[in-house]
């Protein structure tokens, strides 16, 4: 259920990721069928949709997508892996790795995603901040706060304290409360169990 539902707030995060025209890239009607499926929870019958395009269009970056997901959910990870960079290089062996406005960037942004979620999964945090660095070279606004998480298992305790401050200093209310989630377990992590307990109260 946890992995659910925080594939839902990123799937839908991901459609933000940039400023866009308002007109999403069109994609088949299967397609669309299909990922609508994979929205609603109906992981098995998303899946079965997915292959049974995959059959004839090996190609589909929308059902590679799809395929990464259900596996992602399922906690398949090298396989979400698997599907999820296939559905990347599909998308970037036709427009590139700088999507055009008028091409699939919302896709591309959510299967960018779903490498950092399955990577940070599978504790391959050097992998997951070196795949947030790209995301922020690439879309706007910067995933500052995601990297708070893979710097603190990585020791790197002291950058990602200045990171999450700034957060809390100056983002958006949901990324505040992600900062001083992350601040609390980073001070839990050096033992500071007071500090820890009056920013989790914050």
């Amino acid at each position: 259920m946890r992995r659910w539902f925080c594939l839902f707030i990123l799937l839908s995060a991901a459609a933000a990721a940039q400023e866009a025209p308002e007109k999403e890239f069109a994609v088949a009607k299967p397609e669309q069928e299909a990922f609508g499926l994979l929205e609603q929870g109906r992981f098995v019958k998303a899946r079965e949709t997915a292959q049974s395009i995959l059959a004839y269009t090996p190609r589909s970056f929308v059902a590679l997508f799809i395929m990464g997901n259900v596996y992602e959910v399922e906690g398949s990870l090298p396989r979400a892996q698997y599907f999820f960079q296939k559905a990347r290089d599909a998308v970037e062996g036709r427009w590139g790795e700088r999507i055009p406005n008028t091409g699939p960037w919302r896709w591309h942004a959510r299967m960018r995603w779903g490498l950092i979620r399955v990577a940070g999964e599978m504790d391959r945090r050097a992998e997951q901040l070196d795949l947030l660095q790209r995301h922020d070279e690439l879309y706007q606004p910067p995933a500052t706060v995601q990297r708070g998480w893979p710097l603190m298992k990585l020791g790197r305790l002291e950058e990602g304290r200045e990171m999450m401050e700034s957060v809390v200093a100056s983002g958006p209310p949901e990324a505040r409360l992600n900062a001083l989630n992350t601040l609390g377990a980073m001070a839990n992590e050096q033992d500071e169990i007071p500090r820890a307990y009056e920013i989790f109260r914050r």
